[in-house]
C-alpha cells in the first residue's frame, strides 16, 4: 500500500425589491474535475484508514474501536456512487470532521486549488449569527445592493438555513461545540458552496436589510486575486474600520490600563516568540508595580502555539503549584511507512515509556507540561476576567481550561474552538492519496489536560456568554470587552 508521509509541523418575504442590475440566470459549462474509479478510489481510502489507524492520536478519543470501524466501513460502501473528485472530496472531509479534531484536515490536490483560485466564486465574506448568514464583506466587482450587516436568506435557490446544515458535516472542529466549526464555516463558505453546490459562477441571492426589505440580485462571483481588491470598494469603507479596530495593530503581547490604571487589559494573540515568555515576565511586573486589582485576560482570536507557554501564563495566575497536562499518548513512535527523522525517532524511543491502554506516554523529559508547575515569582492575585471566542483553539484553548481549573477567573464571550479535555495535535503526518492527490494532515499527539470539565467533549464554556456581531463590527462595538470592564468596574 503506498504512502506518501512527510513531517510538518437565508425566504418567503413579501414585496421583494429587485436591484436594478439584475440579469438571467447564468448556468456556466461544467467544470471538468478528476475522475476516478472504484479500483483507485478504494486503495485511496484504504491508504487513509491504514494511516489514521496507525498514527492519529485521538482516534479513539470519542468513540471506541468497533464504532470508528463501522464508520470507515460507512464510507468505504459509499465509494460506489462517487463521480468525480468533488464528490470524493465530499467524502473524504466528512469523513475526517466526524473524528471532532479541529487539528485534522483535508487539504485539496493542485488541479482542484488551482480550480477554487481561478474560477468565480460567491463574492461575499460571510459571519454565521444565530444559524444566519450575514455579509461581512461585498467582494463583487460593481454591484452594491447587497451591504455589509443584511442577512443573506438564499444563494441560488438554496435557503441559508439548509446550506449551513449541509456544509457542518464537512468542518473539522474540536467535540461538539459549534463555536469554531461557525466560524470555519464563514472562513471557508465561497470555497464549499463551489465544491458542494455546484461550480456555479453566478449567484442569484436574495437578502434582508435591517429594515426587513428583501433585495433580490444577481452577481457574477470573483476570482482568488480580485477578491481582496474589491474588498477596498466604498461599501466596505465602514466594515473595514470596525474590523481594524477589533484585530488591533499592536505586538503580540500587549498590555494596557483603563478605568483610572485600576484595570489592566493584557492581549495575547498567539504563544509564539523566542521572547514569549520574557514579555509575559515583563507585563506581569508592571501589574505588579501598579498594584493593580483586576485584569481583563484577551484570548479572542489566539489560534494557539507552544504548549509550554500555555503553561508560563497559568503559572503567572496562581500561587500554588498546579496540573497543567494530565496526560500526552501516541499510537505508534515508530510509523511503519516512515518519514521521520532520526532525532526524532531516537527523542521518542527515550521520551516515552509504554502502556497497555493508551500504547506510548509522554514523559516530562520531553514535554514539560506533565511535570507538576511552579506558580512564577510575579503572579497575578486579583480579580480575572477572560474574554475568549470560537477562534480561541489549541494551546489557548488549553490555557483557558486550565485556568477555569485552578482560578476563580470569570468567563465572557463564546465557547472556545478547541476542547476543554485537550486536543490532538504537537507533530503531524502528511499523508498523500496517491489517485486522487488529496492529503490528509494526522496529529499524532493526543493531550489530555488536567482538568474536570462542566459539559464533556466540549470547549471551555463563557459564563456570559455574548457575540460580537456584524453590527458590532460595523460600529466598532467591542460588546465583550465593555462587557467585562463593566464587571471589572463593578469589582473595584
Amino acid at each position: 500500500m503506498p504512502y506518501c508521509i512527510t513531517f510538518l509541523i437565508a425566504f418567503c418575504f413579501c414585496n421583494p425589491v429587485k436591484a436594478q442590475n439584475r440579469k438571467p440566470t447564468y448556468n456556466p459549462p461544467p467544470i471538468a474535475l478528476r475522475k476516478l474509479n472504484e479500483g483507485q478510489l478504494k486503495a485511496d481510502f484504504g491508504t487513509l484508514e491504514h494511516a489514521l489507524v496507525e498514527t492519529y492520536g485521538g482516534i479513539y478519543r470519542l468513540s471506541d474501536s468497533i464504532h470508528v470501524q463501522k464508520r470507515f466501513d460507512k464510507y468505504r460502501r459509499q465509494l460506489a456512487i462517487i463521480n468525480d473528485q468533488a464528490d470524493f472530496i465530499s467524502l473524504l472531509t466528512t469523513l475526517i470532521a466526524s473524528f471532532r479534531e479541529g487539528h485534522m484536515k483535508v487539504e485539496y490536490d493542485d488541479e482542484t486549488n488551482n480550480l477554487l483560485k481561478t474560477s468565480k466564486l460567491f463574492p461575499f465574506t460571510i459571519m454565521v449569527e444565530n444559524e444566519k448568514l450575514r455579509v461581512l464583506y461585498n467582494e463583487t466587482a460593481e454591484d452594491q445592493s447587497i451591504t455589509p450587516g443584511m442577512e443573506i436568506l438564499s444563494i441560488n435557490g438554496h435557503q441559508s438555513g439548509s446550506l449551513i446544515k449541509a456544509m457542518i458535516p464537512h468542518i473539522s472542529a474540536d467535540g461538539y461545540g459549534y463555536s469554531h466549526r461557525n466560524k470555519r464555516l464563514a472562513d471557508n463558505f465561497s470555497q464549499n458552496l463551489w465544491l458542494y453546490f455546484g461550480q456555479q459562477d453566478r449567484f442569484n441571492i436574495k437578502a434582508k436589510n435591517s429594515t426587513g426589505k428583501v433585495i433580490i440580485t444577481n452577481v457574477v462571483g470573483v476570482t482568488d486575486a480580485h477578491r481582496q481588491i474589491n474588498r477596498l470598494s466604498i461599501v466596505n469603507l465602514q466594515v473595514r474600520k470596525g474590523v481594524t479596530q477589533f484585530e488591533g495593530r499592536g505586538p503580540n503581547v500587549s498590555l494596557s490600563f483603563t478605568n483610572e490604571g485600576k484595570t489592566a487589559n493584557l492581549r495575547i494573540q498567539g504563544f509564539k516568540g523566542k521572547e514569549f515568555e520574557n514579555e509575559l515576565d515583563s507585563v506581569f511586573r508592571i501589574v505588579d508595580q501598579k498594584n493593580t486589582k483586576t485584569l481583563i485576560l484577551d484570548l479572542r482570536s489566539n489560534g494557539g502555539g507552544e504548549d509550554v507557554y500555555g503553561a508560563a501564563l497559568v503559572s503567572h495566575l496562581t500561587s500554588a503549584p498546579f496540573r497543567y497536562f494530565r496526560k500526552i499518548q501516541m499510537r505508534t513512535i515508530k510509523p511503519s511507512f516512515g518519514g521521520w527523522s532520526h532525532d526524532l525517532l531516537n527523542i521518542l524511543d527515550t521520551g516515552t515509556v509504554t502502556d497497555p491502554v493508551d500504547r506510548h506516554l509522554l514523559t516530562g523529559a520531553i514535554k514539560a507540561g506533565i511535570n507538576i508547575q511552579q506558580p512564577s515569582s510575579i503572579n497575578f492575585k486579583g480579580k480575572l476576567f477572560v474574554l475568549t471566542d470560537g477562534y480561541t483553539f489549541s494551546t489557548a484553548a488549553d490555557a483557558a481550561a486550565v485556568i477555569r481549573q485552578i482560578t476563580t477567573a470569570i468567563f465572557i464571550g463564546e465557547e472556545t474552538g478547541g476542547g476543554a479535555e485537550g486536543n490532538t495535535s504537537g507533530i503531524f503526518l502528511q499523508a498523500k492519496l496517491p489517485n486522487s492527490g488529496l492529503k490528509v494532515i494526522i496529529p499524532s499527539l493526543c493531550y489530555w489536560n488536567a482538568v474536570t470539565v462542566r459539559k464533556k467533549n466540549r470547549g471551555v464554556l463563557p459564563d456570559h456568554p455574548l457575540i460580537n456581531s456584524v453590527t458590532d463590527i460595523l460600529e466598532s462595538n467591542d460588546r465583550q470587552w465593555k462587557y467585562a470592564a463593566a464587571l471589572a468596574l463593578e469589582s473595584d
